[in-house]
């Protein structure tokens, strides 16, 4: 029992423990953003050509529930990920309708890109490029941030917006304050590692069956916190990820 105690003591002591962040150039936040940004003529076209509306509900919803993951990964406050988000959807809508626009005068598309398969999975690869890069503590620059954003329907009150969205997302100033605000302790596990990590799941059933010396220990820091505990199925090659 003291060694649990001992354990757990040091499993809280590294949540507690947040290092300084220094400021970051921010040039790569803003690169990224433009090129999510610029893609929105292709998502046009390919909604043109398909005869889609620029809102997409569904879509948009992916987008939000990626932000708020890969936010918490980066110690980012969800609910801040997600609202700089919601405000990059409506400068996408403002762009694709431009282009909408555009080609109802003159010179529509003939192809674009597929946008299942390959837009938005580059849209979700940028979404998570842009959420790591702004995991940081950055100065940010409303000049530099203007001039990075200079895209084709694109107007000056939305590129505003946006500026004021991003510095208002926030970061949990420990692990430990993440878990009690969320009200989830998320541990990654193999389930392949006996005896501190077991996989037991039955072949019928929905959800994996862990079991092992570091999921009584993940139970019982959940306990003690008073926060759900969610296993998450990880393995060793992605363990850092």
């Amino acid at each position: 029992m003291r060694r649990l105690r001992l354990t757990l003591a040091a499993i809280l002591a590294m949540l507690i423990a947040t290092p300084a962040l220094a400021d970051q150039p921010t040039d790569a936040l803003y690169a990224a953003l433009s090129e999510r940004l610029s893609e929105m003529r292709d998502v046009a076209a390919w909604k043109w050509l398909n005869d889609r509306p620029v809102e997409d509900r569904e879509g948009e919803a992916v987008v939000i529930n990626a932000a708020a993951d890969s936010a918490l990964q980066q110690q980012i406050q969800p609910e801040s990920a997600a609202r700089f988000f919601r405000v990059q959807i409506e400068a996408a809508k403002d762009i694709q309708r431009y282009w909408f626009e555009r080609w109802r005068e003159d010179s529509p598309p003939r192809s674009a890109p597929d946008l299942a398969t390959e837009l938005r999975p580059r849209l979700l690869l940028l979404g998570e490029e842009i959420t790591r890069l702004m995991g940081g503590s950055m100065a940010h620059d409303p000049a530099a941030f203007s001039a990075a954003l200079q895209i084709p329907g694109l107007g000056a009150e939305r590129i505003s917006m946006l500026y004021d969205s991003l510095r208002q997302v926030q970061r949990f100033d420990s692990r430990l304050q993440q878990i009690l605000v969320t009200g989830t302790l998320r541990v990654g596990t193999t389930g392949d590692y006996a005896p501190f990590s077991i996989d037991n799941t039955d072949a019928e059933a929905a959800e994996p069956d862990f079991q092992g010396i570091d999921i009584e220990l993940a139970r019982d820091l959940a306990r003690s916190l008073g926060v759900e505990l969610e296993l998450v199925q990880t393995s060793w090659p992605t363990l850092t990820e």
